[in-house]
């Protein structure tokens, strides 16, 4: 593949699933502006990687894996908070025009607390599979693991939500 169909290559991946992986990160870091920089940071690292003329079959695994690993390497540099925190902060769960989104409605931000306290594990193939609406074998692409255990982290990550919305 010469750089120009490379560029388009990333350009077209950027437009197909540059929302879908802040959406990721968003969940992953309850942060929009972070969220934004990890993703800029996904797409900054995807466009290296194919710079140096590496091929890449599935250009949407490689972002998610990228960005995977970005939110966890920003974990282990930072103390993690809690949503709860991140509200007393500051955050506020608004969207561009200002508007409250369906993010102050009680029950959705019980469900995102009780989303946000899963294990790191369940909670991206939570978020990937009922948020992003992908299936368990493009999660497994995307994460670069087996379906199984994709399989087995959605009925962990489903059970332990259960528990804690009392479902």
């Amino acid at each position: 593949m010469d750089m120009g169909d490379t560029e388009a290559a990333f350009l077209s991946a950027y437009d197909t699933h540059a929302d879908a992986l802040f959406r990721f990160a968003f969940f992953g870091v309850h942060d929009r502006e972070l969220a934004k920089d990890l993703v800029a940071d996904t797409f900054a690292k995807v466009w290296e990687y194919l710079g140096k003329g590496n091929t890449v079959e599935n250009i949407r695994a490689l972002c998610y894996r990228t960005l995977r690993n970005l939110i966890i390497d920003h974990f282990r540099k930072h103390k993690t908070l809690s949503l709860d925190a991140l509200t007393e902060e500051g955050f506020d769960p608004r969207g561009e025009d200002g508007k409250v989104v369906a993010e102050r409605n009680e029950e959705y931000r019980e469900l995102h607390r009780a989303i946000a306290d899963l294990p790191q594990s369940f909670r991206e193939v939570v978020i990937l599979r009922y948020v992003e609406g992908y299936t368990p074998k493009e999660i497994a692409e995307n994460l670069g693991i087996s379906q199984s255990l994709v399989s087995v982290r959605l009925f962990r990550g489903q059970q332990l939500l259960k528990q804690r919305l009392g479902s």
